[in-house]
């Protein structure tokens, strides 16, 4: 009966995966073949239409990451990263207090707004949307400027191309199941809209103590008062285990490490039957990364390799799945990730987790270039370490380098 249920598994996560891409595909060859005609060259078929036809969902999906971007910031919940494509990063640039990054697997894209939560459910639910109203004004756009020329014979192809894929991935996005379609196994937009809808999102948005507390961690810092917000929610018995997980982060915060890793220990079962994917990979990072402070690198591996599993392109996962493999002596691999991950121009935990351990490695086997740039960069930014991060500096920059200097 396992073995049954692996199978079908595999066939409906094959099914999500190559289905749309089968799709669009059928539907572009269809548009081309209406506008070339069939007595073309073979090659205009295999060269400039195909390729004219990647590009145009590629592009799709720029568009679809702007319209969550636009209502992000059209009600301020502080999006201070948008990121196109899955992978490694190619290049970024920061414009209006936001950081634009382009990966190298244009595939997917997403929005990080760090107080989405903080909001009532009708702008959440733009925000979710967002990405594919703009797909869909986008078709409406370009057939208003090219509807004469569109579906006459070698004019025009490009558009057409873009009105299939934005129409595609608009209507995609708004399915509610999760697929694996979109570089890792996450929640449709349109899943999410549904449980915002229903009032069975994962954080009760008529909560205003729990709001609270997110926004405290978040935005202000304040992680003691936090804390005894959300022992305070605990006490009422309501979202046990997002109020676990987030108790975990103040304890963090506090540079109670060890007390952190004992309660997301506590309750690694319960979160194994937990339904939302992201969130259980949420789940196991949080706790790779508590595995790391405390030196338990044998659980470190074991659950950043879980963390990944369904989410092998996202970055915050990769790192610290990259520093567990240098703790469990996989060191090339592990530097590989966090050089290639590596961005100077955006400080936040992954880039000073990513430069403390390229350092580390650099003291314990000198193969590391740009090492002693990458320590006057922590040493110039100790300021804006969190606890976590300062603990990890000091351990593994400062003071095991004065070990292997006294050596």
């Amino acid at each position: 009966m396992k073995d049954l249920k692996g199978k079908l598994q595999l066939i409906k996560n094959l099914i999500t995966t190559f289905l749309p891409n089968g799709l669009v595909s059928i539907l572009g060859l269809g548009f081309l073949l209406y506008s070339i005609g069939f007595e073309d060259s073979i090659y205009t078929l295999t060269l400039f239409n195909i390729v004219a036809l990647v590009l145009s969902l590629k592009f799709s999906i720029i568009i679809h990451e702007l319209g969550h971007y636009f209502f992000a910031t059209l009600f301020e919940m502080n999006a201070g990263l948008v990121v196109f494509g899955s992978g490694f990063k190619v290049g970024s640039i920061n414009l209006f207090n936001t950081k634009f990054q382009l990966n190298n697997k244009l595939n997917s894209g997403y929005v990080l707004a760090t107080n989405v939560s903080m909001h009532g459910k009708w702008k959440k639910i733009l925000f979710l949307a967002g990405g594919s109203i703009f797909n869909f004004i986008s078709i409406i756009i370009l057939y208003l400027l090219f509807k004469d020329a569109l579906f006459e014979k070698g004019k025009v192809l490009w558009a057409g191309f873009v009105i299939i894929s934005s129409a595609f991935l608009g209507l995609f996005s708004l399915i509610p199941i999760s697929s694996k379609f979109f570089g890792g196994k996450t929640a449709h937009d349109g899943k999410l809209i549904l449980e915002e809808l229903r009032g069975k999102s994962k954080v009760k948005s008529s909560s205003t103590d729990y709001l609270n507390a997110v926004y405290l961690l978040s935005e202000k810092k304040d992680f003691q008062l936090a804390y005894d917000k959300i022992k305070e929610l605990q006490v009422k018995g309501e979202n046990k285990l997002s109020l676990m997980l987030l108790e975990s982060m103040a304890l963090m915060g506090l540079g109670k490490f060890s007390n952190g890793y004992v309660l997301l220990k506590s309750i690694e079962g319960e979160f194994e039957n937990y339904k939302e994917e992201s969130s259980l990979s949420n789940y196991y990072n949080t706790l790779a990364w508590f595995s790391i402070l405390n030196d338990e690198f044998v659980d470190a591996e074991k659950y950043s390799a879980l963390a990944v599993k369904d989410h092998p392109n996202f970055d915050y996962y990769q790192n610290t799945r990259a520093i567990a493999l240098i703790e469990t002596e996989n060191f090339k691999e592990g530097c590989d990730i966090l050089a290639k991950n590596l961005d100077l121009d955006f400080i936040d935990p992954r880039n000073f987790s990513a430069l403390i351990y390229l350092c580390y490695s650099n003291t314990k086997y000198g193969v590391i270039v740009n090492a002693e740039k990458y320590k006057k960069y922590l040493e110039d930014h100790q300021d804006e370490m969190a606890a976590d991060i300062k603990y990890l500096y000091e351990k593994k920059v400062v003071n095991y380098e004065k070990e292997e200097n006294l050596a």
